[in-house]
């Protein structure tokens, strides 16, 4: 037991004596005399990201992250099969609340610390009633007597109350995100649980814990461009929140509709584990391209679906549409997104997306050479008809895909597009716009606010706290528009980063380190997505195409209105948006509604893809695609 004290402690030290270990000082290019195309663009005032948490020892806490990846991967999560295998769920439960309740000592603690005798005093009589009628624990009477399970404090929580303001993340073996003020408190917090003091009880109990979540864990490390800086950053901002006590509460104005993007979830979370991944050789680039794949018992139709702007193939929006899918009777197929850095690592030869006539291509090759995999893995699993169903970007890239010539290519039964913007340059534009929204906050209450902003969206995060589906979520009009423009800026970033780290273009002035990257990720936030295109796309276009001769001539490519005619007349793509869909000007659905016509449904509210949730909505959309099944009996998973 003092062993493992001492280890945990000696780790810390040397972390400590390690700080100053980052050596990659940010560089920014200087725009203010630029006059070129987009200048205007340049001149606009950006927020600058809220930073919680310095990282001075990044190569060390990447080091650790990359360690405790092949940890969970190689031994956590092929434990945690077996124990679910072994194991019944009810079981687990009872040794859930076990280890819960031999806990006890550590939060009532950190509460008696925090001077918090109230919740000391919930706490030691949940363990009073548990420990003896409970059977040591593993049962839960305490509930049932209406003695309600406080939020659960520790040593590090307790060590903030007491003033202690840490400044510099950590990651430790194992624990993962941490601070040196909570890394501190962990030497306590695992001294005061006694079933750590059991050989092999840490390990043991650990992996009940996580054995239901491990999977899910994984997958959002898969589907993280860099899953270390999103755990630095979600972790922080969770940990501060905590240590503030946000509360979370209604507003005066209601938020965007957008953000209840954030209730499309699946129904059933062992959906995700039941796909298959399978990859494709790119001759054009020489690298395999995976996919994700639910094939039904039977013959069924196909349905590949592209993903939202930067998303990932096993996003989980993304797979909750492959899961309508699935139980509608389709076989799935699912790609990243052609702005997620495994497609623009493996499937492209483009320096940056974001120009459709040379992305499309790429995009059709894709599809043509995962469409040829499967018919030769599964000759006898697919009736013949497929569609192809975009959200987003990934609408648009449909809607460019419906107007090739169907006798040259090899053309979709049907083409469903969800929400696809309509101009590039519009739609750029207002991805900005809604980062931008915080401009309207004062300058010496802005960083504060985009801070509050954050912890309320950690807040609700919080397993503790039960956010009905459907409910309006607590943020006023600038707040949800910050959190959802900030969401578009970090997929941004990655697309930025991963360009340049494999073909730069000489526009960022800061190194770039693969276990370095916080000081490149500074600069690289300074650009704004109409900065992106005027600054990484468009000169290179322009060099390789000497007849496109201005930025006009460059977003016209980009609008779907050069495809009108082809758009019109092909009567097997659909069409669905919002009344309120930010990404549209009232030009734009003027434009959808003359184009589309019948093939065009616009619901009330929903923002931007605000209402996927919504089952009457899910049945509107799919609708379309009934036609395509062979057969009325749908299998089941």
């Amino acid at each position: 037991m003092m062993g493992r004290i001492f280890n945990i402690s000696t780790c810390l030290s040397l972390l400590v004596c390690m700080s100053a270990c980052s050596t990659i000082e940010t560089e920014r290019r200087d725009w203010s005399d630029y006059r070129g195309p987009g200048h205007i663009y340049f001149q606009l005032d950006e927020p600058r990201p809220v930073e919680i948490l310095g990282d001075p020892i990044e190569p060390f806490n990447r080091a650790v992250g990359a360690a405790n990846f092949v940890f969970l991967n190689y031994f956590v999560a092929p434990m945690s099969t077996a124990h679910r295998f072994l194991v019944p769920p009810r079981v687990r439960r009872r040794i859930s609340n076990f280890t819960y309740t031999m806990a006890y000592p550590k939060r009532f603690v950190a509460n008696a610390m925090e001077g918090d005798f109230l919740t000391a005093g919930i706490e030691t009589s949940r363990f009073l009633v548990n420990g003896t009628i409970g059977l040591a624990g593993i049962f839960d009477p305490a509930t049932d007597l209406g003695i309600e399970r406080p939020t659960p404090e520790d040593i590090g929580l307790a060590l903030a109350a007491w003033g202690w303001d840490s400044s510099i993340f950590l990651n430790l073996p194992y624990f993962g995100p941490s601070s040196v003020r909570d890394g501190a408190g962990e030497i306590f917090n695992f001294a005061l649980t006694p079933t750590n003091w059991i050989p092999g009880g840490f390990i043991v109990l650990g992996i009940n814990s996580r054995c239901d979540g491990i999977e899910d864990i994984l997958r959002l490390v898969r589907a993280s461009s860099d899953p270390y800086e999103a755990s630095r950053f979600f972790w922080s901002i969770q940990r501060n929140a905590r240590v503030a006590g946000v509360e979370v509460a209604g507003t005066e104005s209601p938020p965007d509709d957008t953000l209840m993007a954030l209730y499309l979830a699946l129904s059933d979370r062992g959906f995700a584990r039941a796909g298959e991944a399978g990859e494709v050789f790119v001759p054009a680039t020489g690298k395999w391209l995976p996919y994700s794949y639910w094939l039904q018992p039977g013959a069924a139709p196909l349905l590949y679906i592209l993903p939202g702007l930067g998303s990932h193939r096993e996003n989980e929006r993304t797979i909750a549409l492959a899961e309508m899918g699935y139980k509608r009777g389709f076989s799935v197929v699912v790609l990243s997104s052609s702005f997620h850095p495994e497609f623009m690592a493996t499937a492209s030869t483009q320096q940056v997306p974001g120009y459709p006539p040379k992305d499309i291509p790429e995009i059709r090759k894709a599809l043509d050479l995962v469409h040829s995999d499967l018919l030769g893995a599964y000759p006898t699993r697919f009736t013949g008809r497929k569609a192809l169903m975009g959200v987003s970007m990934g609408a648009y890239h449909a809607l460019f895909l419906a107007s090739e010539d169907r006798s040259e290519v090899a053309a979709f039964d049907r083409y469903v597009a969800i929400n696809p913007p309509v101009s590039l340059s519009y739609g750029a534009g207002r991805l900005d716009h809604m980062y931008q929204a915080v401009n309207a906050w004062p300058e010496a209450e802005r960083e504060q606010r985009m801070l509050q902003a954050l912890r309320k969206a950690a807040a609700l995060a919080d397993e503790t706290l039960k956010v009905e589906v459907g409910a309006e979520l607590p943020f006023d009009r600038e707040e949800s528009r910050f959190l959802i423009g900030l969401e578009y800026r970090l997929v941004l970033r990655s697309v930025i980063h991963e360009s340049q780290r494999r073909n730069p273009t000489g526009v960022l002035l800061t190194e770039m380190s693969a276990w370095e990257q916080t000081a490149s990720y500074r600069e690289i936030s300074d650009y704004s997505w109409m900065e992106y295109f005027y600054a990484f796309v468009l000169p290179g276009i322009l060099r390789k195409e000497p007849g496109l001769k201005e930025d006009k001539e460059f977003f016209a490519r980009g609008d779907l209105r050069s495809l009108e005619n082809s758009l019109r007349d092909n009567k097997e793509a659909f069409v669905f948006t919002s009344d309120n869909d930010f990404l549209l000007s009232d030009d734009d659905q003027d434009w959808l509604g003359s184009t589309f016509s019948e093939r065009l449904e616009v619901f009330v509210g929903g923002g931007h893809t605000g209402n996927l949730y919504k089952k009457d909505v899910q049945e509107k959309i799919f609708s379309v695609l009934d036609d395509l099944l062979v057969s009325s009996e749908v299998t089941g998973r």
